[in-house]
């Protein structure tokens, strides 16, 4: 029974982590009116990357805004020395939760045509711009990329599955091309009559995950959502500043997400982890009843998830290959992330972000 368990949900994540669309790199592009709104709450070690970045493209956008979300650091300074249009944010108003309204200041006050929401701890490389211009359309649909995830200490590590199940509950790289259903938040471009249509942030000021609330109402509203990765021209490091932080991060973010998949992507994800802990849990059991046979079966379809789990990951981030190996340990921590997330969000329990005390309303 466990070796058909570990079949079916290998065969699950085959079909969840099928295709892995990427941004197709361009170089040169024609000059497009585009706003550029950055969010930054505590960002002033990582807005000097971001900002120099936006200055070496080959696509230079037509402003940049920082829309300074309570700051207690150097970000507002570190906004004005780099020549962006700063905006402050003093009170948010009741209602409001998350980054939502600081991106809703920020578009009100753009001159751009389109829009190209930001997130502090984005990169770009030279043409990253270029690349997403190109793939804009007419400004009846919306543009997202996932950006890989560059990890450098070794607590980072711990973010694999997560990074696995973002795209994969989304539907971006699920067999068949089923509609996405929801927003990468740390790069979406949209158009600004578009935004203004569909009721932009205001209309989900209070879901905590602006990115997949946003994302589900375009997407029940018809509008297309064109989704890509961007190894090659997007990336991003998560929670950079410690454990505490990714911790933090992933609490705030996961139950309330997954929750939002759908069916059967849900199923099939529920498959892959499932199938995933199954030769850990009875191959310890295994050896520790000393039934050597069955032993042997469990490590071969461990053997079978490591070289699954390196095929997913190193679409999406350069996940190390002991972190890989030794997968238990981030599986592990998925889960006790997940249980504290489902739990803080089935007793509307607050969550505390960038030293902010949010308290869960809405639905997201």
């Amino acid at each position: 029974m466990n070796l058909i368990l570990m079949i079916a949900g290998l065969m699950a994540s085959i079909l969840v982590f099928f295709r892995f669309p990427r941004l197709p790199a361009t170089s040169s592009g024609k000059r497009v009116s585009v706003s550029v709104i950055i969010p930054a709450r505590n960002e002033e070690g990582t807005l000097p990357m971001i900002l120099s970045d936006l200055r070496a493209q080959t696509v230079y956008p037509m402003e940049i805004i920082v829309v300074d979300d309570c700051s207690t650091d150097g970000t507002a300074a570190t906004a004005t020395r780099f020549g962006t249009t700063l905006l402050s944010v003093k009170d948010k108003p009741d209602g409001w939760l998350g980054k939502s309204y600081a991106c809703h200041l920020g578009a009100l006050a753009a001159k751009g045509e389109w829009l190209l929401f930001l997130d502090a701890d984005v990169r770009l490389k030279p043409g990253a711009m270029a690349s997403l211009i190109a793939q804009k359309g007419d400004g009846n649909q919306v543009l997202s990329i996932l950006p890989y995830h560059e990890t450098q200490r070794p607590f980072e590590q711990l973010s694999i599955f997560f990074n696995m199940i973002q795209p994969g509950a989304i539907g971006l790289t699920a067999a068949g091309s089923p509609e996405p259903s929801g927003l990468f938040g740390p790069v979406i471009l949209i158009h600004k009559d578009l935004y203004q249509s569909t009721g932009g942030h205001e209309a989900i000021r209070n879901h905590l995950i602006d990115d997949l609330a946003m994302g589900l109402r375009l997407h029940r509203m018809g509008v297309p959502l064109r989704l890509f990765l961007g190894r090659g021209t997007f990336s991003y490091r998560m929670y950079p500043a410690g454990l505490r932080s990714l911790f933090q991060g992933w609490i705030k973010n996961f139950a309330a997400a997954a929750a939002k998949a759908r069916f059967f992507l849900f199923a099939g994800i529920f498959g892959f982890i499932v199938s995933c802990a199954t030769p850990v849990l009875y191959g310890t059991i295994a050896l520790v009843g000393r039934e050597w046979t069955a032993v042997w079966v469990y490590l071969g379809g461990y053997l079978v998830w490591v070289l699954e789990l390196f095929r997913v990951s190193r679409k999406l981030g350069n996940f190390r290959w002991w972190s890989i190996v030794f997968y238990p340990v981030s599986l592990f921590f998925f889960l006790m992330i997940f249980t504290v997330s489902l739990f803080r969000r089935l007793f509307r329990l607050p969550i505390i972000w960038k030293n902010r005390k949010i308290d869960q309303g809405g639905f997201l």
